[in-house]
């Protein structure tokens, strides 16, 4: 089962996807060189020759990890910065159902994270690569509304949206009967009605 050969890109993108699935269904304590060969359809060696040790298999599906439940900023469609924002939170409620695995997944990277700093700053730094991207988005509700938005800087508001969209991820995976979007979406729209 050495695998045919094949290009190191190719190879490696086959042993991460391999290994995003060991560790969507066997958890963290799975994702073991030889279950990430054998779900790749590869030789141990070959695993070790491209990706190294666990240590190194574990960063990269970090990685693809945080890419997923990282998500883009909505681009300036013409709507309010607050709208955007709103639809940024709807959309990511939306998409909770599908990515219940790989948020698993982040919430155990992030109990690793409290242990193993270069776990813990690649979260962080995700975290702060989404907050940045959603500066801009959070600086145009403050200038749209600034009465509203009095006192409160770009970078608290952006934080703030980036917790509650994970903590949403959060609730999603440990209480699903907790979890209604509409309900939270309607929540969060009382809570910052349309300026009048």
């Amino acid at each position: 089962m050495p695998g045919a050969r094949a290009p190191e890109a190719e190879r490696r993108r086959q042993i991460v996807t391999a290994a995003l699935e060991v560790a969507a269904r066997d958890r963290l304590d799975g994702l073991t060189v030889r279950n990430v060969a054998a779900a790749a359809d590869l030789s141990p060696g070959l695993v070790f020759h491209h990706l190294g040790d666990k240590r190194r298999l574990l960063l990269a599906v970090l990685d693809e990890v945080l890419a997923a439940v990282v998500p883009a900023v909505p681009d300036d469609d013409g709507s309010s910065a607050r709208d955007r924002l709103l639809g940024h939170v709807r959309t990511e409620l939306a998409e909770l159902p599908g990515n219940r695995e790989l948020v698993e997944l982040f919430l155990d990277f992030w109990v690793v994270g409290t242990r193993e700093p270069e776990v813990r700053d690649r979260i962080s730094a995700a975290l702060d690569a989404y907050r940045r991207a959603l500066h801009p988005l959070a600086a145009a509700a403050i200038d749209e509304e600034p009465d509203r938005f009095a006192g409160v800087e770009a970078d608290r508001l952006a934080s703030v949206v980036v917790a509650f969209a994970h903590g949403l991820a959060v609730q999603a995976v440990l209480d699903p009967d907790a979890s209604d979007p509409d309900a939270t979406i309607a929540a969060l729209e009382a809570l910052i009605p349309p300026p009048l």
